[in-house]
Formats: C-alpha cells, sequence, structure tokens
C-alpha cells in the first residue's frame, strides 16, 4: 500500500529564509493547470512552494509524499482528505459515488467534478511528487486534465514526476520550473549573506556552487571555509554533541526523520536528537508531527558512514525493509534488503512483485524491479520477466538476446515459450509463433493456466492465412476466460476476436468485440491494456470516415502509451498518421509516420512498415516533396512482399495515386482496380472506387454503377474517407450533386459529435434566464452569466479580453481570480444538464468559446435580425421578445453600451412593423406602435402610429386618451406641446 503523510499545516518558514520573491510570482501568475517544480536537493523547492501557500488568497492543499509506487488508492485518499481540510464547505458526492468505480480515472474525474462548485480557487500542492509510481501519476494525469478553471495543481521532486509532462508543455497547459529558476541569483545572495552576517564573499560562494540554495546556506552559516557540498555537511556535523553525531548515520535507513519512527527500527540515538539537529543547522525540512526531511545530500553522506559499520548497517536496513513491508511498502522494502544484503529475501519479494506487474502489464515497473538486483542473482523466471519487459519497453535486441539464452541453456516453461512466440509475432514468423504455441500448450500441466498461449496459437493462424480456425480458437480463448472469470484474458481474446471479424470482413462483430474489449479493461481500470483496443477503434472510425473522433482516441492512447515508453507507440503513431493523412494533414501525417518507423525498429515490430510506406510516399506526394515521394514509394514496394494483403492494397492504391498525379491514366485505371478488391476498413476499397468513378468521368463514361457505391461517401466527404480527396475530385461531386446522386435532404450517417444539436436559450431582456433545451438553468455567479452572455455574443475570447470587458479594464489580479471562479462554475452549471455530455465551455488554443454542439439563440438578437430580413413575423416576435432593457442588473461598460443597442433596434422592429401592417391588419399596427411607444413614449412616430391605429378602429375615445397622455408627458419633461394635433392624422 502506498504511503503518504497529510501534513495538517503548511511547512513553516525556515530559520533565516530568504524570501523568493521572484520565484513567489511566478508561483502566483502562472496561469497553467500543473505547475511543476524539479531540480536537484536543496534548491528550495519545498521553501518556494511554503512560501507561496503562506501568501497567496487562493486556497491551499498540501501534501507531502513520503513513498509510494504503482498503486494510486492510498494517493487519491489522501489528496481528497487534503482537499476537505483545505475547503470543508466542499462536499464530494459525486467521487463518493465514483467509489463503486473500479477505474481510478473515473474517481479522478468526479472529483474534479466536485470541486467545480468551489467557492474558491485551489492549489493542491504534492511535495515530492518524483515519489509516486506510474499508476498515481496516470491518476494525477486524469486530474489535472479534469480540474476546472482556476484550480491548479502544483508538483515538486528532484526528478520529474510519472505525469505525462511533455504533452502539458507541448499543449501549454503545465509551468515547468527547474534549478536554474530556483538558483539563487547573485542580488538574493548578497542579500541573503548581509542578513546572516556572513564573512564569506557572497559573489565568490555564487560563483564556485552556482547559486545552489542550500551550500549557499551553508556558507552563509559559517559552516565551512571550505565550498564542497560534503566538506560543508561534514563540518555541520562536526558541531553536532558526540553522542548525537557517532549515532546519526544510523538515521540514514530512513528519508523521513521522526524520533519515535527511528526508535522502532532499532536506532540507537538519545532523546531530543533531532532537536539538536535542527539547531546546528543541518539542511532539514520541517514537516508536520515533529517530523523532518533531511536533505539528500545528508543522507548519501550518512549512508556511506554507516556503510563503514557492516555488521550495523545489516541489522538496520534488514529493519527497515521488514518495517517497509508490513506497511505494504515493498518497493522501498526491497531496496533496503538489497543494502542489508538479504539476497533471498530480496530475491522472493522481487518474484512476487514482479508476477503481480506483469499480472497488471507494468513492463516498466518489471524493470524498475530486478534491475535493482545483481545480474548473477537473478533466477530464470526474473531473467524471463526482465527480457520480456526489455521487449515491451523498446529494448527489443537485449529481451530478445535475454531470451534466446535462457532457451539455449535448455529453459522451456510455457511463459519463456509464449514470450518467443510474441517476438516470433512481431517479426511475422507465424509458423515459428504457432510452433512455439503447441510447444507451450504441451508443456503445460493439467493445473496450470493455458489462456494466454491459447491467444497465442490464434493469433498465430490468424497470421498463417487459417482465418476460419484463428477465429474458433480466438472464441474458444474468450468462452475459457469468461469460465474462468478472468477479464484480463478476455480483453486480449476479444481482441483475437475482432481482428478476425475485420480480415473476414464482418466489420459489425468486429466492432462489437472490440467495444466490448474496451469495456472490460474500462472496468478494471487498467488505461494500458486497452491501448491496442483503441488503435483498432480508431482505425475503425477512420473506416467510417469519422476522422476527428479517431483522432481523439488515437491521441489519448499515443500520450498514455508515450508516457509508459509502451510497444503500442509505433502502432498509435502510424494509425495517427492514416488519420492525419485522411484528414489532408500531410506534414503532421509525415512526421508521425517517420516516428513510427523509428519506433518499429526499436520494437521489432518488422510486420509495420510495410504499412507505413504507403502512407508516407502519398503524404510526401501531397506535400510537393517528390524525391521523398518517390523514395517512400520504393520502399513500400520492396517491403510489401513481406507484409500481409492489407498492405499489397494500400501499395496498390498509392501507386494509383501516382499514376493519377503523372496523368497515366491506364496505370492508375490498373492499380485502383487492384486496390477496389481490398475488404480493408481503412478507406482504401472505397477511394479505389472514387478515383475509379473520376478516370470514367473523364473519358464521359461514368454510370450509375460508378456511383451507387459512394453515394454515402459523396453526400459528406467531410465525414468519410474521401475528405482529403475532395479537392482533387471536385468534379466528380459536382456530377453526383447534378446527377441527383447527392442529395441534402438528410445526411448520409448519423451526425457525429461536434454539430450543433442542442438549444441553448439566453434570455437577457429584463432579467438574465437561461435555458437548456427548453429546462431552466441556475447559474450560481452574476458573472457566471455575464461571461456566458458575452461569449455567446462575441465569440471566443482570451481570458485577458473578456476580463478587460468585464471589469472595465481593471487588471487586478483579483479580478482575474474571480473570472476563474465565475467560469469554472459555469462550465460545472452547463455540465449538470443531463444532455450536455461534452465539455460545454472549452479553453483551446488561449480562447475560451462555448461548444459547437450548442445551438444558441439570444433575444437581445432578435431585433437585428428580424430588421435584415424585413419579415413581419420576425419583427413582431422582436417586439414581443423585449421583456426589459439588457441585462439591467450587470453595469459594465459593454453591457450598458449593448443596452442602448438593443433597445434602439427593437424600437426600430417596432415601428417597422407598424409601418408595414397600418394597410393590411389594423390591430397588429396598433399593438406594433403601442410596444414603440412603450419603449420610447417620447418618439413621435411610434405616437402618430399609435393614434392612427385608434382612429383605424373608430376608438376615439382611446385617441383622445392616448394623445392626452402623450401631451401631458411633453409639458411635464420637456416643457414642450406636441407638433401635430389629431386633426392632423
Amino acid at each position: 500500500m502506498a504511503h503518504l503523510q497529510l501534513s495538517p499545516v503548511i511547512p513553516r518558514p525556515l530559520r533565516g529564509e530568504l524570501p523568493r520573491a521572484s520565484v513567489a510570482a511566478t508561483l502566483a501568475e502562472a496561469e497553467t493547470p500543473l505547475v511543476v517544480l524539479v531540480a536537484p536537493s536543496g534548491y528550495g523547492k519545498t521553501t518556494a512552494l511554503a512560501q507561496h501557500a503562506r501568501q497567496t488568497a487562493r486556497a491551499v492543499a498540501w501534501l507531502t509524499v513520503q513513498e509510494d509506487h504503482a498503486e494510486s488508492g492510498a494517493l487519491e485518499q489522501a489528496v481528497v482528505a487534503a482537499l476537505k481540510a483545505a475547503l470543508p464547505e466542499v462536499q464530494v458526492p459525486q467521487w463518493q459515488a465514483a467509489q463503486l468505480s473500479p477505474a481510478p480515472a473515473a474517481r479522478a474525474q468526479a472529483l474534479a467534478r466536485d470541486l467545480d462548485g468551489a467557492p474558491a480557487n485551489l492549489d493542491l500542492v504534492l511535495d515530492g511528487a518524483d515519489l509516486l509510481g506510474t499508476a498515481a501519476g496516470r491518476w494525477l494525469d486524469v486530474l489535472v486534465g479534469a480540474l476546472g478553471e482556476g484550480h491548479r495543481l502544483l508538483l515538486s521532486g528532484c526528478e520529474r514526476p510519472p505525469l505525462q509532462l511533455s504533452r502539458h508543455l507541448a499543449a501549454g497547459t503545465a509551468r515547468l520550473l527547474g534549478a536554474e529558476d530556483l538558483a539563487f541569483s547573485l542580488p538574493e545572495t548578497q542579500t541573503y549573506f548581509a542578513g546572516r552576517q556572513a564573512a564569506q564573499s557572497p559573489e565568490a560562494a555564487h560563483q564556485a556552487l552556482e547559486g545552489w540554495p542550500a551550500g549557499l546556506a551553508l556558507v552563509a552559516s559559517g559552516a565551512a571555509p571550505l565550498l564542497l557540498p560534503d566538506d560543508l555537511l561534514r563540518d555541520v556535523l562536526g558541531r553536532l554533541p558526540p553522542e548525537v553525531r557517532v549515532r546519526l548515520p544510523e538515521a540514514a535507513v530512513a528519508d523521513t526523520w521522526h524520533e519515535a519512527g527511528l526508535a522502532r527500527l532499532g536506532v540507537a540515538l538519545p532523546t531530543g536528537w533531532l532537536r539538536v539537529a535542527r539547531a546546528v543547522g543541518l539542511p532539514l525540512t520541517p514537516l508536520g508531527g515533529e517530523a523532518a526531511r533531511p536533505h539528500r545530500l545528508v543522507l548519501n553522506l550518512l549512508e556511506a558512514e554507516l556503510r563503514a559499520q557492516p555488521e550495523r548497517h545489516q541489522q538496520l536496513h534488514l529493519a527497515a525493509g521488514q518495517a517497509a513491508e508490513a506497511d505494504g511498502e515493498e518497493v522501498r522494502a526491497l531496496g533496503h534488503y538489497l543494502k542489508a544484503g538479504a539476497q533471498d529475501t530480496a530475491l522472493a519479494l522481487a518474484e512476487r512483485l514482479v508476477r503481480r506487474y506483469e499480472v497488471r502489464w507494468e513492463p516498466r515497473l518489471v524493470r524498475q524491479v530486478v534491475e535493482q538486483l545483481p545480474e548473477v542473482h537473478l533466477t530464470p523466471q526474473l531473467r524471463r520477466a526482465w527480457g520480456q519487459a526489455l521487449l515491451e519497453t523498446g529494448e527489443a535486441a537485449r529481451g530478445e538476446a535475454l531470451l534466446r539464452t535462457l532457451r539455449a541453456e535448455g529453459h522451456r516453461d510455457r511463459r519463456l515459450l509464449f514470450a518467443l512466440g510474441t517476438l516470433a509475432a512481431r517479426s511475422g514468423r507465424f509458423q515459428e509463433q504457432l510452433a512455439l504455441a503447441d510447444e507451450g500448450l504441451a508443456l503445460t500441466q493439467p493445473d496450470e493456466p493455458t489462456l494466454s498461449l491459447r491467444r497465442l496459437r490464434a493469433s498465430a493462424l490468424l497470421g498463417c492465412g487459417e482465418l476460419a480456425a484463428g477465429l474458433q480458437e480466438a472464441l474458444a480463448a474468450a468462452e475459457q476466460a469468461e469460465a474462468e472469470d478472468d477479464l484480463l484474458g478476455l480483453g486480449a481474446a476479444l481482441a483475437l476476436v475482432h481482428e478476425a471479424y475485420m480480415v473476414l470482413g464482418q466489420p459489425l462483430d468486429s466492432e462489437r468485440a472490440l467495444r466490448r474489449g474496451l469495456e472490460v479493461y474500462q472496468a478494471l481500470g487498467m488505461p494500458s491494456r486497452a491501448l491496442a483496443l483503441q488503435n483498432d477503434l480508431a482505425c475503425l472510425l477512420q473506416g467510417q470516415g469519422r476522422i476527428d473522433e479517431g483522432l481523439t482516441v488515437g491521441t489519448q492512447a499515443l500520450t498514455l502509451a508515450t508516457q509508459e515508453g509502451s510497444i503500442m507507440q509505433p502502432l498509435l503513431q502510424a494509425t495517427l498518421g492514416d488519420l492525419h493523412r485522411a484528414a489532408g494533414e500531410y506534414e503532421q501525417a509525415r512526421a508521425l509516420y517517420g516516428a513510427a518507423l523509428a519506433g518499429s525498429a526499436a520494437f521489432k515490430l518488422d510486420t509495420l512498415p510495410p504499412l507505413i510506406w504507403p502512407g508516407l510516399a502519398e503524404a510526401a506526394l501531397r506535400c510537393g516533396d517528390l524525391p521523398a515521394a518517390n523514395e517512400a514509394l520504393t520502399r513500400a514496394r520492396h517491403a510489401a512482399p513481406h507484409g500481409a494483403s492489407e498492405s499489397a492494397h494500400q501499395l496498390a492504391l498509392c501507386e494509383g495515386l501516382f499514376a493519377f498525379e503523372q496523368r497515366d491514366w491506364a496505370a492508375a485505371q490498373t492499380y485502383f482496380a487492384q486496390a477496389a478488391q481490398s475488404r480493408a476498413a481503412f478507406g482504401v476499397q472505397e477511394r479505389a472506387q472514387a478515383y475509379l468513378a473520376e478516370l470514367a468521368r473523364q473519358v464521359g463514361r461514368v454510370q450509375a454503377a460508378h456511383l451507387a457505391p459512394l453515394r454515402l461517401a459523396l453526400q459528406h466527404p467531410e465525414r468519410s474517407v474521401l475528405r482529403a480527396d475532395a479537392a482533387v475530385l471536385t468534379e466528380l461531386f459536382a456530377l453526383c450533386q447534378g446527377a441527383g446522386e447527392v442529395t441534402t435532404g438528410h445526411p448520409a450517417y448519423p451526425a457525429a459529435p461536434g454539430v450543433p444539436c442542442l438549444r441553448l436559450d439566453l434570455l437577457t431582456l429584463g432579467s438574465l434566464r437561461v435555458q437548456v433545451q427548453s429546462e431552466p438553468l441556475h447559474l450560481p455567479r452574476a458573472k457566471s452569466g455575464e461571461i456566458l452572455v458575452w461569449l455567446a455574443l462575441h465569440g471566443p475570447g482570451t481570458r485577458e479580453r473578456i476580463v478587460d470587458a468585464l471589469w472595465d479594464g481593471s487588471a487586478e489580479r483579483r479580478h482575474g481570480e474571480h473570472f476563474r471562479v465565475a467560469v469554472r462554475q459555469l462550465r460545472c452549471a452547463l455540465a449538470a444538464h443531463p444532455a450536455v455530455t461534452f465539455n460545454p465551455l472549452p479553453f483551446e488554443a488561449g480562447l475560451y468559446r462555448l461548444a459547437e454542439e450548442f445551438e444558441v439563440c439570444l433575444d437581445s438578437r432578435l431585433a437585428r435580425a428580424a430588421l435584415a430580413s424585413g419579415e413581419p413575423e420576425a419583427l413582431r416576435r422582436a417586439a414581443e421578445a423585449y421583456a426589459g432593457p439588457f441585462l439591467p442588473q450587470q453595469d459594465a461598460e459593454w453591457i450598458a453600451e449593448l443596452r442602448g443597442e438593443v433597445e434602439a433596434e427593437t424600437l426600430a422592429a417596432a415601428l417597422t412593423l407598424g409601418a408595414q401592417t397600418q394597410a393590411t391588419d389594423s390591430a397588429l399596427s396598433l399593438w406594433a406602435y403601442t410596444r414603440a411607444a412603450d419603449l420610447d413614449p417620447m418618439n413621435e412616430q411610434a405616437q402618430r402610429g399609435l393614434l392612427r391605429g385608434h382612429l383605424r378602429l373608430g376608438d376615439q375615445g382611446a385617441a383622445d386618451r392616448a394623445y392626452a397622455r402623450y401631451a401631458r408627458r411633453l409639458l411635464d419633461e420637456l416643457n414642450e406641446a406636441p407638433g401635430f394635433t389629431l386633426r392632423d392624422l
């Protein structure tokens, strides 16, 4: 079980602590939801975060990470406890409801949704986050991605935390502060030395230590005349009383010092030693509960001294390992056992950890465990696991050599044979794969599991072209997995079932198997296992013309695969290359194809390049890089014989495109005819058929038979596999339109996500009322409503522009903080409607906007639209909709200006309607002029029209009363008389 310490208070200031004004300003002003401090020990990461936490007006939840690994449960619980302490008024009902879900990602998203309603902006600080494991990092990635506007996650560590930091940095959603940002500047060093009345030269010390804060603190304390860090530490240690100094090396077995905790390990330090260590100036970070974290350099120096006492070194590390293992901190325990020289104990623990990580498909964690052990002591099982983990993490050559060495030594267990079979599959040696699977099954004892080998056999049969047998084996494997309640095995078997149905040309059965497999992995909370199926889903979406959806699925999967160094990286890069090519984004496609080719070599995926080269050749051709295109086409020709039929069909399509570009119509006809025979689901057949139809059109021989298979794709090429070909096939599309092959009455495909479908009514006249699908929506803040209306009227806007408008040009930081809370709560309120299954208020490329799924209707724009159309019914609706001034309870300048515009436009609409209908509909004309007079009682045109209306309807009395009211108002307000009489009308 992971272990974290929740500090009840933010760390206290260190003695003589230097205020880091520039760092504090950077932390306060960072706009990104993720801020990461990464620097070696002694650069003041904790100090900087603590200063910020003590100074900021934001709510701060502080966690000090002590130890963690792959498990994310302890982190999740500690984060929730910290949040409740920081924001006691915030409840977490959605997170509590999500506890029934086995998927950590679902719980992280639920927690973020709970925080949307927070009355303040939150900074969640995790100090020492580099100690977190991969699973905890994934949980934080989901959390930070789902955090509402204004909330931030601040992390610190000596190394990068296990989040997708590169992706966040590339997307502009993270700010990284390194050693150069945290080092003392020369002025800071001078100020610090002056405050400490240090005799040493601050300039010389700053240059020698390159601004290293911990070292400079030691020099300024007068601890030592030398500037080497170890010398400085030894000098400070020399200030300790002898009874503490002689025993202090024993404290090296703990990276967090607490007197009671170390005493339980048998450390023989006198009572009060920790207070003494602080007093002499040893670099310790104070934690809550009378605990402190020693500087890493201190621990390294003390560990070296403890090793000089071999017996004591072994005894204490053995006790520390046992204590850590009892607490569930098994990786930490392994390190202690190795330091203690307890090889047998360490090996037994390593084998348990490796078995667990293999079940979870965590090859990097397998390597982390095994590579701590001396290679000479590794058992065959650990060597096999290590070799397989190397295969899965991009060091295929080392992994293969290790596995083949085991085979040569005579080892023949089923796991080794499975690993070798997997290696054969990647190289396209399917007969060898089948033989290894059969050998492994023959070796399996009755009580041993066979599912993985059956899956290997099914995959081999499919690779050998024995499709029916492969499908039956895959179905049998899925049935066995369900019978054994092996959800992991079921997910893998369903992937094979999906593949078999796809090759057999049964897409509906294929998609059912695919989505069932994804459900299995989602339920298990194992996103790594789902990568292959996500790749297949992206391919399936491409084949259906749902390019943007495919890009979303593939990009999300590639982000995780990159973080974990997964073997799926090159496959996902190739798939995304295909998707970008299908979208007409050829430069992006070229870059992805290049990365996929490099990854194929690293992971020994020999069957992948034949599928990549044709796409790369087309992308280069479309970019106008003919030399690169020809080189890629040549490589595609050489690689195709070694690939499956899918690559042959892709090559035929590519050859046809090149011939088409060169106007070699006969060759193009031949190649496209070959590609049109493809049963692949990735658009090869449809594209080939379209180009065949274009060739027929060019010679005047296009027939209905050419167009019939393309009708659906040609109706909406932007949502089909022909999206990138639209520019080339323009005349074919036009011909089909003229022939009635393309209609506009109904879409050929169901509306894909992103098509406007939800009505969002903003009733701004008289008061603000918001409706989604005609249902009232409550907004918790007036500013949330003002932001909503601004975006609806002005379109996408930057934070700076919106804040400038809403607060009349004020640049105060408090307004920026208020804006973030209002945006977050607006997004939360919109998302609360059950029909809103998307992000209602995206923030992308520095711009806020309302989601495209909304059909936004504004009553304040009715009059302008009605005046433009001149339609009487539209004019009537505009006049009728005016229930009062535009946003009367708001007083921003932009609102005041628009308020006048809306009133003037509504008045004009009413006057126009009255004039249009006075000869044809006297009652409606009277109503319109009455509305106009209500809007502007002094408007003479409105009053004349109103009076004429009464007279036309024969109501002299009403006309007399209306004229009298008008005359009285003019006299009271302007001291004037009307410029006309009733007789004049």
